[in-house]
């Protein structure tokens, strides 16, 4: 149920990202003239938080696309916090946008700290596939073992009849 949610949530900020992706490049064009005749770096910070944008879109829309369920309760409580780093990432990159190009001197705080919680939110969705992953396969694992010595005992596995085949 969580999964099939955050699915949704990522998909949709996805997709209203790409549009400020949009609308950022929108808003360069018309207010700052294309960024003709702007110093170099305000200029600079301008367009590669404008990327940064579309960047930070890329991963919701690849989990609105392919999020599975965790399977495992402890898994699942591991997609939140990644989904909501996600989040978070996003926002402040587009915060960035409008606030770092007028900041004295080249100082990308917002862009730090999204690229930070972009990191983080990786480094999660990495725990917990491998964890996912070992789980199933000793889930396997143990029902194949208890397939090939339908008598025996194997540590972890459900006490089952063997089935006459």
């Amino acid at each position: 149920m969580l999964a099939a949610r955050l699915k949704a949530l990522h998909f949709w900020f996805g997709v209203l990202a790409v549009m400020a992706f949009l609308a950022t490049g929108q808003f360069m064009h018309h207010a700052y003239d294309q960024l003709q005749g702007m110093a170099d770096g305000p200029r600079l910070l301008f367009r590669s938080s404008h990327l940064y944008i579309l960047l930070s879109a890329i991963p919701h829309l690849m989990l609105g696309v392919y999020l599975e369920p965790a399977g495992v309760a402890r898994f699942g409580r591991i997609q939140l916090p990644m989904s909501l780093l996600l989040v978070a990432a996003t926002l402040l990159m587009a915060a960035g946008f409008f606030v770092e190009p007028r900041l004295a001197g080249l100082s990308r705080p917002l862009t730090l700290a999204g690229a930070i919680a972009l990191l983080a939110a990786a480094l999660l969705a990495i725990v917990l596939h491998s964890r996912h992953s070992r789980s199933f396969r000793m889930s396997r694992r143990i029902n194949a073992g208890s397939r090939r010595h339908p008598g025996r005992k194997i540590a972890g596995a459900k006490n089952r009849r063997p089935t006459a085949e």
